[in-house]
């Protein structure tokens, strides 16, 4: 036999590795079968089977919309909430996750009406209704396979849809309780207008882009008062009081100029005119001035002295008056607002207080009416040019007609079209009807109190939104919503609407939904001898508006929580634990809910709020189709599968932007094949260790596995920690730290000879075993929440042991090994409590660290050696790091701690030049003796024993074993 078969023929006496955990993991194929699997035996039901009794925790699930495929924030979102579920319900709560799905609303409407139009068919509203059920229920449908295949575990056969029967009963509901509170009111005011789907829009419903205007100074003739009783170095003069706007279609509407009463104005003479401006302002005022000559200031003024002052429209015969308005500020224009009370809020509020009319020539669709016939017909934002012909035609334009301002403002978040102001007869919810706005503030203040708001800044959002915001528009110009119950008396045109008739219209709606509105007539919806309360009469009318679908999902806590008692039902504070979606949550979700409920509860529906920022590219752009780099969904998880996404969302910092490129998977990939192939190794090495009858006690463990099971305890430590503050991304940089560095390239490969070498039943096999089954019994839990499929594929690769479907050892607490999720997160290791030996063997660690340095400077690279194995080192370290040092190792231990064939070290007194920037002198050196043929280390006592190539050690073994070499 010749040395090399000879050498061959040991490798059956080794202990090597014997797993068929696969190596490649092949999440694309895999992951459907354990969707599969989950779903067939009823996973989500089993988990809440065994959690029955414990105390609850309740994620309430925003709805998303159901109206197309998921896409990259969906991911985000949905295994961001996965997550939370799977670690409270592993670390010992009754979690819940009842997913749901907004179903109302325009976007749905409108892509059903333009089926209709593709096909030149009017549709009628039952036919709109019943079309806008069936595409949502599509979509709903669609995205429940989605998240089910992200392996988001949840009660997916019972979800909540905003336009089930009973939850549209309970929308009607909570509407009359703000009804009858005195709550809502209709009233002719500006509001958001989409003039695209001539609808009211809600704050919420509103998106701030870039938008290009046109900039024009407009001059209003001055009527009144007097020149003279302004200041008396303006007699005989004829007064221009100055505005500047970016919306001159807005001026047909104009009624007043507001001016501040803080500030001080200017007289500015200019090519034999005089215009009026706030003092500051006056210099950029006149740099904008097409008008030559020179230019002056006549008089310096309080703004008090234009005080029941009245100008003259500059091309209508109309009086404009002029009024003080706390909101003209410094910050661009002239100190001067045209005020149009139909088009804006500011505008609208000095007008009410100042008996203006609510003058609004616009109709729905944004075109003029005949309340402005110079322009009836002609859509506003082309009238721009028009107008500002017509102002330069009047010698009332004083600046450029090109000139032009980039800036913020809103646009429709369906149509993505710039909105318009504009007032219609609404139903509105009063912010300052028993200090509602009061009370919502001091309800977001109470959950700071309690660290409610993550991350903190979540609360200055929300706070500085809901301090600001105008009432709350309630009504649209739909079909596809739920209808708001006010009816109209055809005698004397009141308009009614009473907490009695939404009440009873809730129950109609509970059984046959809100096609009862369209379907039956009047008589049948309104309570039996229901009259006009105005003028008793009975030919009244069905309202036709319906309610924001913000309404809609602000009402979940009433229609979801409260109404389920696997939920809050049971619970004194109905309360959620826990609200999650995106920032923009907090003008939507975050904000309607609130209202709601402190108006109806006076509370909030949560105890805390937790936001996520948007995803961006590696330079900090939006994440979208436009992006060079995109890639859909569904090609990612073809490509990557979903643990890749998964551990994407774990490793991002949600709490700002969330970084999404190919590049950042690709490192991901790495990560999770360290991960992987430690759980493969840690497998392969468990074949024949039993727990009940193999289990090493801590004290008797050999010092290397004492320490990787006190830093798996600080893992533990730490993890629990990181997941009870929602920290994920400390979690999967504290799994991958501790298999990158501590298992993989420590420990692993310290332990290797003994776990293949030592005899299988010896101490120091089974110490190793002892300590791999606790790291991959505890990590593969640790990981469960963010790694769901590949923990649950070790999970069930460790239970195919027969010897661990016994009792296992007690420190490994409430296994079961049907299913990672039906077993708890581990619990602090008990023996784990050495902090002094971590310490100082973290010192051995740092000393090896300056060995394999020296190693690689030494020898390898100039060819001496090739493997560690074939070194010998002797370390010269001060006396008393030496001490203690051997207080924990012996010289074996040290031996394999370095990886070497022979190590020593050598205690010196003092100081002394060193290597590596540290406290250690490496000797380095080729190990003495010859190399085992079995084991492969250098030893002097080769040659010594029977077989003749191997070393005492391995001779011992073989013996053991009953080996008889060839």
């Amino acid at each position: 036999m010749s040395e090399k078969e000879e050498k061959n023929s040991y490798k059956d006496t080794l202990n090597l590795p014997r797993s068929d955990f696969p190596m490649r993991a092949n999440l694309p194929q895999r992951e459907p079968e354990t969707v599969k699997r989950w779903q067939e035996t009823g996973l989500y039901e089993k988990i809440h089977q065994q959690a029955k009794g414990r105390e609850k925790f309740i994620l309430h699930d925003g709805p998303p919309y159901a109206n197309g495929s998921i896409h990259l924030g969906h991911i985000l979102n949905k295994v961001l909430k996965d997550m939370v579920v799977k670690y409270r319900h592993m670390a010992g709560f009754d979690a819940h996750y009842i997913p749901g799905w907004d179903c109302h609303g325009l976007p749905i409407e409108q892509q059903v009406v333009d089926q209709f139009a593709k096909d030149k068919r009017r549709p009628t509203r039952e036919e709109i209704l019943e079309e806008c059920q069936k595409f949502a229920q599509k979509w709903v449908d669609v995205q429940s396979q989605d998240f089910q295949r992200l392996g988001v575990l949840g009660d997916f056969k019972h979800p909540y849809r905003t336009m089930e029967k009973s939850y549209e009963a309970v929308i009607a509901r909570e509407f009359a309780k703000l009804v009858r509170e005195g709550y809502v009111y209709r009233g002719l005011k500006p509001v958001y207008w989409d003039w695209k789907y001539e609808t009211a829009l809600a704050e919420a419903e509103i998106e701030y882009e870039d938008h290009v205007s046109p900039s024009i100074y407009v001059a209003f003739e001055l009527k009144s008062p007097a020149p003279e009783k302004i200041d008396p170095a303006l007699k005989g003069k004829k007064l221009e009081i100055v505005i500047w706007t970016t919306t001159p279609w807005t001026l047909p509407a104009n009624l007043a100029v507001a001016l501040n009463k803080t500030l001080d104005y200017v007289a500015v003479e200019a090519a034999g005119r005089v215009f009026i401006v706030a003092k500051d302002l006056s210099e950029s005022f006149q740099k904008a001035l097409v008008l030559e000559g020179d230019r002056k200031i006549l008089a310096t003024f309080p703004a008090t002295k234009l005080e029941g002052g009245v100008a003259k429209h500059p091309f209508i015969d109309r009086d404009s008056k002029v009024l003080f308005g706390d909101f003209v500020t410094l910050e661009q224009g002239t100190g001067v607002v045209h005020i149009a009370p139909g088009h804006g809020p500011d505008d609208y509020e000095l007008g009410q207080a100042n008996g203006l009319p609510v003058l609004c020539p616009v109709d729905s669709r944004g075109r003029f009416t005949d309340e402005f016939p110079l322009m009836k017909g002609e859509f506003v934002f082309d009238a721009n040019e028009k107008i500002k012909a017509l102002l330069q035609e009047k010698g009332a334009l004083l600046n450029h007609p090109k000139a032009e301002s980039k800036h913020t403002y809103p646009h429709s978040w369906r149509s993505k079209k710039p909105i318009i102001f504009r007032a219609t007869s609404q139903w509105f919810v009063s912010l300052a009807h028993k200090d509602l706005r009061k009370r919502a503030l001091e309800a977001i203040d109470a959950i700071k109190d309690k660290n409610g708001w993550i991350p903190a800044w979540g609360r200055d959002r929300i706070y500085s939104m809901l301090e600001g915001r105008p009432d709350w528009t309630l009504s649209r110009q739909r079909v596809w919503g739920v209808p708001i119950p006010a009816y109209e008396c055809g005698g004397c045109g009141h308009v009614e609407l009473s907490a009695a008739v939404c009440d009873h219209v809730a129950g109609i709606f509970e059984k046959e939904g809100i096609s009862a509105w369209t379907k039956r007539p009047i008589q049948e919806l309104l309570p039996p001898g229901t009259k006009c309360p105005k003028c008793q009469g009975t030919d009244l009318r069905k309202g036709g508006d319906i309610l924001d679908v913000w309404f809609d999902s602000g009402v979940s806590h009433a229609a979801v929580c409260e109404h389920n008692p696997e939920l809050t039902g049971s619970l004194p504070d109905k309360r959620a634990d826990l609200y999650l979606e995106g920032s923009d949550q907090h003008r939507g979700w975050f904000h309607s809910s609130l209202l709601e409920c402190v108006a109806t509860r006076g509370r909030a529906p949560y105890k805390q709020v937790l936001t996520h920022g948007f995803i961006v590219d590696k330079d900090g752009k939006k994440y979208s189709k436009s992006n060079p780099n995109y890639e859909p969904v569904e090609k990612l998880i073809q490509k990557y599968g979903v643990d890749i996404l998964r551990l994407w969302v774990a490793s991002e910092d949600y709490r700002g932007d969330v970084h999404f490129s190919t590049e950042i998977l690709s490192q991901l990939v790495e990560a999770y094949r360290k991960f992987r192939n430690s759980a493969k190794n840690i497998l392969g090495n468990l074949y024949d260790f039993d727990p009940g009858k193999h289990w090493v006690a801590y004290e008797k463990m050999t010092p290397i596995d004492k320490w990787i099971v006190g830093r798996l305890n600080k893992l533990i430590e730490r993890c629990h920690h990181a997941y009870a503050n929602y920290e994920f991304h400390i979690v999967y940089h504290s799994l991958n730290q501790f298999f990158t560095v501590d298992y993989s390239s420590l420990y692993a490969d310290i332990t290797k000879d003994r776990l293949y070498c030592d005899t299988p039943t010896s101490l120091r096999r089974r110490s190793a075993q002892t300590a791999l089954y606790q790291v991959l019994s505890n990590t593969c839990r640790i990981a469960a929440p963010i790694l769901s499929f590949t923990c649950e594929e070790i999970w069930q690769a460790l239970g195919q042991f027969p010897q661990f479907s016994t009792k296992p050892h007690n420190s490994l607490e409430k296994i079961n090994w049907d299913s990672v999720f039906l077993s708890q997160l581990p619990s602090l290791i008990p023996e784990e409590t050495e902090e002094e030996f971590l310490k100082m063997f973290d010192e051995l660690i740092e000393v090896k660290g300056s060995v394999n340095a020296g190693l690689e400077d030494m020898l390898r690279r100039k060819g001496i050696i090739g493997s560690s194995l074939e070194a010998k080192v002797s370390v010269e370290l001060e006396s008393k790091l030496v001490d203690r040092i051997n207080s924990i190792v012996d010289e074996s231990d040290i031996r394999d701690i370095f990886v070497v064939s022979q190590a020593e070290l050598v205690p010196v007194e003092g100081k002394k030049e060193t290597r590596h920037d540290t406290h250690i002198w490496i000797i380095p050196k080729r190990a003495l003796g010859i190399k085992c043929g079995r084991c492969w280390k250098y030893t002097e006592d080769v040659g010594q024993h029977s077989p003749a190539d191997v070393c005492g050690r391995c001779a011992g073994v073989l013996k053991e074993i009953g080996f008889k070499a060839a």
